[in-house]
């Protein structure tokens, strides 16, 4: 079931070419973001990524602590925030001078190698902002949600771990707000390396997620843009595509109902067009796709991942006075 939006949504013209850089290994997260059922999020739990005591093909290994389920509204609000950080973030340095970037770094709770990682902030956007990037209505129910949206984030925090026991962890974004409206998202480390590495980065195209329409499909672009390459072409069975979309595998009449999903999805993804190519679909049981990402003749693609960002200085300060939203997480 596609995840409701609000009632008082409004189509509004998007930006014709429009991208957000996401951190290669956590687009590639199974089990963060998934469809949801309306009105049923767990709540409470911890997610293990690729597994406990396991690795990556990069050598990292992720311990998600999450208070609310992440769904398909979540992960555009987090796709929008990463745009306007690559179009406007400053760089906070770990150990800031100026006493507001030091209340950031604070913040977001960091520990372990956190501490000593540069991250990234997000001044002077606001909740209508976020919504007219998502093409949505920036009053009544949707503000509501993305507010919420927020809070859910804020209340997870990460620990990133590599092969030789080093250890890092922080809140995954903090939010805070000023009485005038205006937003301060900071975010933690990892979601910061897709700018500040040259390869640690996978780039989603925004304007092919606004034309998708299923849940199954925008989660499935979001994963395949970060495992493939621009003029790549891999096969992939439908068994491990509903493991990426969903984070588990399901039997009998659960299994079927999904790979109904899946085809539905990649028929999507196919029909956007220029950016991609999928063949197999109509294949029964579980079907071996070859899904190719093409090549796209547009400034995006091309792109160098080398944002114009700044390091925050004691003069370009931010004016404290604002409130944080977080969820409050019993201990």
């Amino acid at each position: 079931m596609t995840e409701a939006l609000p009632a008082t949504a409004e189509v509004i013209e998007r930006e014709p070419e429009s991208f957000a850089n996401v951190e290669r290994n956590f687009a590639k997260v199974d089990g963060l973001i998934v469809p949801l059922e309306r009105g049923n999020r767990r709540a409470g739990y911890e997610l293990h990524y690729p597994g406990p005591d396991q690795f990556n093909s990069d050598g990292l290994n992720f311990t998600f602590r999450i208070y609310q389920q992440l769904g398909v509204w979540d992960e555009s609000v987090l796709l929008v925030v990463l745009k306007l950080i690559g179009q406007r973030g400053v760089i906070l340095d770990p150990n800031p001078a100026g006493p507001n970037s030091r209340q950031v770094r604070d913040d977001l709770n960091e520990g372990g190698d956190a501490l000593a990682q540069k991250t990234l902030l997000l001044r002077d956007t606001s909740y209508s902002e976020i919504l007219r990037h998502m093409a949505l209505n920036p009053v009544g129910r949707s503000r509501r949600l993305l507010r919420e949206s927020l809070q859910r984030f804020s209340a997870i925090t990460l620990w990133v771990k590599d092969r030789i026991g080093n250890e890092g962890n922080s809140n995954l974004m903090v939010a805070r707000a000023s009485s005038n409206g205006d937003l301060r998202i900071s975010v933690h480390y990892l979601l910061a390396r897709s700018f500040l590495s040259e390869t640690l980065w996978a780039r989603v195209d925004l304007s092919e997620r606004w034309r998708l329409s299923g849940d199954t499909a925008k989660i499935l672009h979001r994963w395949l843009s970060a495992w493939l390459d621009v003029g790549e072409t891999q096969p992939a069975k439908l068994s491990t595509l509903e493991r990426h979309v969903w984070g588990d595998v399901s039997t009998g009449m659960d299994r079927a109902k999904r790979f109904y999903l899946l085809r539905q999805a990649l028929r999507e993804i196919d029909a956007l067009g220029s950016g991609w190519r999928v063949s197999g679909v109509d294949q029964r049981g579980d079907a071996v796709c070859s899904i190719t990402r093409r090549p796209r003749s547009t400034l995006g693609e091309r792109a160098e991942n080398r944002p114009a960002l700044t390091t925050l200085s004691v003069e370009s300060e931010f004016v404290a006075g604002d409130s944080k939203l977080a969820i409050e997480v019993p201990v």
